[in-house]
């Protein structure tokens, strides 16, 4: 479970070694640099638009991504769209089924390879 610490400088007593609230192995995972607080998997833009809404997210080469809303953060989110697969540096989608819901919390997730 430490081998990246020993082989890449990271501390094998400290899980985030970047302190940017991330795992090294989650980043690993993701395609980030565990010793780059500025290197992170996360949402980089929402917009609402006339369509719906758009989500933008960095992405790496190679990963897939599971889109999913909910209307509150109490019954679960849905799956939108999965399989998503990455367009370096920002994947966009957006939401044409969301209609008249007013309040929306979208999570992207990374898919397992």
């Amino acid at each position: 479970d430490n081998l990246w610490e020993f082989q890449n400088g990271g501390d094998p007593l400290d899980p985030d070694s970047d302190g940017d609230g991330a795992l090294n192995k989650d980043e690993i995972a993701a395609g980030t640099d565990p010793l780059d607080p500025d290197s992170v998997f996360q949402v980089a833009d929402f917009a609402l638009q006339a369509e719906g809404p758009v989500v933008a997210w960095s992405s790496i080469s190679s990963r897939f991504y599971r889109v999913q809303r909910a209307t509150n953060l109490v019954t679960g989110f849905e799956t939108l769209q999965s399989n998503v697969p990455a367009v370096w540096p920002y994947n966009v989608i957006t939401d044409l089924t969301a209609g008249t819901i007013t309040a929306r919390f979208y999570r992207i997730q990374l898919e397992a390879p």
